[in-house]
């Protein structure tokens, strides 16, 4: 699901997980294209 993506993205970028944030944003956006201003 989107939110779990995206709030699973916000927890690894809080903690310097910058690759797997990556990851999941990008799955967030595969997802819902129309979130993108969110996760850009």
């Amino acid at each position: 699901n989107v939110k779990a993506y995206f709030k699973r993205g916000k927890a690894h970028a809080a903690v310097w997980n910058a690759q797997e944030a990556q990851a999941d944003f990008a799955k967030v956006l595969e997802l819902d294209p129309a979130l993108a201003p969110v996760v850009s």
